[in-house]
């Protein structure tokens, strides 16, 4: 048994360092797609949060509240973002309301990402009451 292992050249010794080598390429390849997963859904959070902001604010304005109660409840309507980072934009014309919401996307993992925007903005328009 030794000298047939010695006539094959060894060949099985090496294949605990090759699978260590494939665990590697694809445990980083893993690893790399779970983070570009949770960023995405992060983002998707403050997107679902910002268009809910904007319609909040489209709707107070249509019944007629003036800008800075417009304001409030537009940040009130997105609890889960930071109140400072958000950019409400209010225009009224004599039948309709819209807002605008900007916020910029948090980078939780600090990777390119080439294919999410570095801010997010929704806007909506009702009319007049």
């Amino acid at each position: 048994m030794l000298r047939r292992s010695m006539l094959d050249g060894g060949r099985h010794g090496g294949d605990a360092g090759a699978a260590a080598v494939e665990f590697a390429l694809v445990a980083s390849l893993l690893v790399a797609l779970l983070f570009g997963i949770i960023q995405f859904s992060y983002t998707f959070f403050e997107y679902n949060e910002v268009v809910t902001a904007a319609r909040e604010g489209a709707r107070a304005a249509s019944i007629g509240k003036n800008d800075a109660e417009v304001r409030q409840r537009t940040i009130n309507a997105s609890p889960g973002l930071i109140p400072a980072s958000l950019t409400v934009t209010i225009v009224k014309s004599t039948d309709s309301a819209r807002v605008t919401v900007s916020y910029p996307r948090t980078a939780l993992i600090p990777l390119p990402m080439f294919v999410l925007p570095d801010a997010i903005t929704a806007a909506a328009e009702m009319k007049m009451e």
